[in-house]
């Protein structure tokens, strides 16, 4: 089978990047660079070219031994095993968590090991979601918090691929008691990832099962919420009236939950009540900005641009509610207006944003020469995120020959980054065509060779930001910093 012109491309840059990699002092740098490329090859289904990277990380283990400043052993070796759970075994992991002292000459305790067998085990389910390897390495820890934790990203991790019924199996195991009580904030963030991919009524089935009161009050908001965005308003109203009616302890609390009923309101379209409960925060108070952004924020994606204008002049954070009418109008595909607002926006980190936003649903839809211009006007790493949205757009509707052309454009003197946006591109073709195997074909223009497509179809397209529990506290410290 003829190999094709993509492929071709790949396999040269990432022995280009091998080398310039291998060619770096920076042992931490060259650590983290093998651990991202394994995971974006991961992640495009490459099983020969993730599986060469992971080669290589293993011989830095060598060098990482040698290297004489303690944190970065520490580090680099983290960012290594990383990288190999990613393709071996929960066996093989374990042996390395089980070598970690030895490679990096640092004095462990039983819960420095534990913390790591928890770092891990959530490392591989945000880089695969491959829970049975994560569920092998948990049963390492002995019954306490840190198992508890390790079961709680494992319910995450379900949630993410849509099992609800899993997530409440699992989460049954897991103890809830003062002062940290894990499973109920667990089941809680459980149901914000489940309403937040539209699934509001498993979202609603976790939401009951949630037992105390500040968790339940979250997870119901974030189920009206999504029964908001799929318009099914009666249900949205009965879990927000249910989420409203739990007392929430301390201001910033009463706040938060202000914000949130604001925010499911205005989505609704009933913006005086939206707004009534939005100044029920103080003035001078962040959330109170935050929450009338967000009022402005479907206000403007409904059309009502001048009443959004009217109560932004009338707040203190008068950026952070602009920011938030910029959102609203690029919602509703007002791009040019919500441009010229967000060229009146002073704060720096907030325009970033608004550049970001447009950027990203510019992206969506693959208009190349839009997001070309919006990536020059931001930093250089918020730009390459961007671009790489939108090589992953047109990836997954075809159209390679661009994708490509934007990657030789924007890397053409970094090889390591090159590697990491073709890799998304074969990303892009397997989400847009989910039947892809090693048969199919990705054309480029009038191509008829082949792909040579192989690995897994396991895609990870969620991240998780990882739960980081005070009882990781030796381990921690040791890995992070």
């Amino acid at each position: 089978m003829a190999a094709h012109p993509l492929k071709d491309d790949l396999s040269t840059d990432l022995k280009e990047a091998l080398r310039e990699i291998a060619r770096s002092s920076d042992i931490f740098a060259r650590s983290l660079a093998l651990y991202d490329l394994t995971k974006a090859l991961s992640n495009a289904g490459l099983v020969q070219e993730t599986n060469t990277v992971v080669a290589e990380a293993r011989n830095l283990i060598s060098d990482i031994e040698r290297e004489r400043h303690e944190e970065v052993r520490t580090r680099s070796y983290a960012n290594v095993t990383k990288a190999i759970a990613i393709t071996d075994t929960a066996e093989e992991v374990t042996r390395l968590v089980a070598d970690f002292q030895r490679v990096t000459r640092v004095d462990w305790t039983d819960m420095d090991y534990w913390g790591a067998l928890l770092v891990f085990s959530e490392s591989i389910l945000e880089d695969t979601d491959d829970v049975q390897k994560a569920l092998a390495l948990i049963r390492g820890i002995p019954g306490n918090e840190q198992r508890e934790y390790a079961n709680g990203s494992v319910c995450k991790t379900y949630a993410r691929l849509g099992q609800a019924n899993d997530v409440l199996e699992l989460a049954s195991q897991i103890e809830d008691q003062a002062p940290h009580n894990i499973r109920s904030f667990i089941l809680a963030e459980c149901a914000e990832i489940l309403g937040a991919a539209g699934a509001a009524e498993d979202a609603l089935q976790v939401a009951r099962q949630t037992p105390t009161d500040r968790n339940r009050s979250n997870a119901l908001y974030a189920v009206a919420q999504s029964f908001s965005k799929l318009g099914r308003v009666a249900e949205a109203r009965t879990a927000l009236e249910q989420a409203r009616v739990i007392h929430r302890d301390g201001r910033g609390g009463k706040e938060f939950a202000l914000m949130r009923a604001s925010t499911i309101l205005a989505k609704m379209g009933d913006f005086d009540e939206a707004l009534a409960v939005a100044n029920e925060i103080e003035p001078e108070r962040p959330r109170h900005s935050h929450a009338v952004a967000d009022v402005c924020r479907s206000m403007a994606c409904r059309g009502n641009l001048s009443e959004a204008q009217r109560l932004a002049s009338k707040v203190d954070n008068k950026d952070a509610v602009a920011l938030g009418i910029v959102k609203g109008l690029t919602d509703g595909g007002r791009l040019g207006e919500a441009e010229k607002i967000l060229m009146r926006i002073k704060d720096e980190d907030q325009r970033r944003e608004g550049w970001e936003t447009i950027g990203r649903r510019l992206s969506s839809e693959s208009n190349t020469s839009e997001v070309m211009r919006i990536a020059e006007r931001l930093p250089r790493y918020n730009g390459d995120d961007i671009l790489r949205s939108l090589i992953e757009s047109l990836a997954k509707v075809g159209n390679y020959q661009e994708a490509v052309e934007i990657v030789a454009q924007r890397w053409r003197s970094d090889p390591v980054s090159r590697v990491d946006a073709l890799a998304t591109i074969f990303r892009g073709a397997r989400i847009g065509t989910p039947q892809l195997d090693d048969a199919d074909q990705l054309q480029v223009e009038d191509s008829a060779s082949p792909a040579d497509f192989i690995g897994s179809d396991n895609v990870a397209d969620v991240g998780q930001q990882a739960t980081r529990s005070a009882t990781r506290k030796g381990f921690s410290r040791k890995l992070f910093g």
